[in-house]
This record gives structure tokens, sequence and C-alpha cells, in this order.
């Protein structure tokens, strides 16, 4: 444990730019993704499809502190000048007029009694009258449709191994084809092609190998036995382009090394879409993020 330490995007840049300029500029071959235009907001809200909400209007401003200190079980948050956000952070207002309280169905499969109780207790704890997102009834239904969700995606991985033949992949032409794609390498020693957005995970998807140790080192290029790029569909934004990018790379990377592409489920792209639809939600919002 003692050679552990935390390494900044800036080191692995550092460290990664030690090796020089890839070869070729294969960018390209990834393409761009029709990412929507992002507005910047200073406003925190639950989102309510990933979870049961009950809000309520206070009968004028009271303390956060103090609203934080009278209920506990759920996570709040706090409306001040129209404003709403988390009733306790660096930035919350000192009084709030308006609160809501969070449940995440992640935490559920709820009944309608459960969350008759949580309602009737918040009503207790702060007096006043709360209106929930949901019917008990309807909540409880939702709640346990995303139980259902939860398990339908417990394998959500898609998987592209590049196989290498028997003398293996040599690190430095590895290195040098996934550089050419775009792709950086960094987090957990593994090389990503970044989501430059907030819509979905950090990472669009990653590659990394089952040799051990499993992540790549610029100091140390080992001969490797494949190359597994891999992501989750659920968390990712537009599942269905980002697998045909991931393919593209797989096979520009046989190109430069030779070795066989396998995929691994080829169906798991629409299978997990289709699950999260059922479901009213798609691949990489927020709600997905919380809930899986």
């Amino acid at each position: 444990m003692d050679n552990l330490y935390i390494s900044t995007s800036v080191h692995a840049r550092e460290r990664a730019g030690k090796l020089g300029e890839p070869s070729e500029d294969a960018r390209h071959i990834l393409g761009e993704l029709p990412f929507p235009p992002q507005e910047p907001t200073n406003e925190y809200l639950p989102d309510e499809k990933a979870s049961w909400v009950l809000t309520a209007e206070l009968p004028g401003p009271m303390a956060s502190a103090k609203l934080n200190e009278m209920f506990s079980g759920a996570c709040k948050y706090g409306r001040d000048a129209g404003r709403w956000t988390f009733l306790v952070s660096s930035d919350a207002p000192k009084t709030v007029t308006a609160l809501k309280l969070e449940y995440s169905y992640a935490d559920g499969p709820y009944t309608a009694s459960e969350l008759k109780k949580l309602s009737l207790a918040a009503a207790e704890a702060y007096k006043v009258e709360f209106t929930p997102s949901l019917g008990f009834v309807e909540g409880a239904a939702h709640s346990a449709e995303v139980a259902h969700l939860i398990e339908e995606c417990e394998d959500r991985c898609a998987t592209i191994t590049l196989v290498a033949p028997p003398e293996g992949f040599p690190g430095p032409a590895y290195w040098d084809a996934l550089n050419s794609l775009g792709l950086e390498w960094g987090d957990m020693d593994c090389f990503h092609w970044n989501n430059p957005t907030d819509l979905g995970g950090d990472q669009l998807f990653s590659v990394q190998t089952n040799t051990e140790p499993g992540y790549f080192l610029p100091e140390q290029l080992t001969t490797v036995e494949d190359l597994v790029f891999n992501f989750d569909v659920a968390r990712t934004p537009f599942p269905d382009l980002v697998y045909a990018a991931m393919l593209r790379a797989a096979q520009y990377c046989q190109k430069r090394l030779g070795g066989t592409v396998q995929e691994e489920d080829p169906e798991v792209v629409a299978r997990i879409v289709a699950a999260l639809a059922e479901a009213g939600l798609t691949p990489g919002e927020s709600a997905v993020l919380q809930l899986l």
C-alpha cells in the first residue's frame, strides 16, 4: 500500500507524453457523436425518474441547518430565491422557503404502505403538508419496475476483444495504435475514449487487457495477450453508435497488430436499450446514472 499515490490527469499526460507522438492520426475512425447543446445550470433537483420525491412549501423562511437536523433518512433539497439546491452543501442558502425530500428507487422496492409511512413521518417532523411526485400506489409500482430494471441490466457491459497471435502484442506497437485512434491513457492506467460532455459517464469506452496486471504502464510496455474494448451500455449515451465506433477501433488495431476480433455479445446493446425504454429511460441520462 505504500506504493499507492494520487496521480493527476496532468501527470498522466506527462508520463504518456514521454513516449512521443503517435505515428498517424486515425481519430476519424471513432467519428463524432450527436451530443445536444448543453446549458450550464446552478440549480440542483432530484430526478423523479430515479427517486420518489416529497415537496412542501414552508410557512416562511427556515434555517437550512435546522431543517436538516429535524429529519433524517432522506436526501434534502431547499429553494431560496427561486433556486433549488442541496440543503447541505458548501453553497447552500442559509434559509429556504420550500423543501424536497428524496428517496431513491435504487434503495427499494418500496410498497405503497412504506411510501405512505415516509410521507406521514416527514409531515409529522416538519408540521407541513408534502406532495409526492407519484401517489403511493403509483410510486410503489414504479419502484417495482425499477427493481426489475436493475435485475435486467445486471449484465450490461459491451465487450469486444482483439485476441493476439501466439507471440502477443508488443507494447510499443499497441501503445502507438491506441494513441493513433485518439484514445487517452490515464484513469485506472487504461486507455479511454473520453466523454467531452456531462451526458453519461466519464468515458465512452475503455481498453484494458486480460494479461496481468490488466492495465498498461508507459514505463513498462509489456507484451499482452489481448486488448479488451468495453463500455457500460446503460450508462453510455448513444450506445449503438459507441459500439460501432468501438468495433471500428478494434478492427483498426487488428490491421495494425494482427490477431482476431471477437464480439462477446453483439445483442447486448439492443437488449439493454429495450429494457431501459420499458422503464421510460434512455442510456446515459441522469436517472440511469443514479440507478445503475
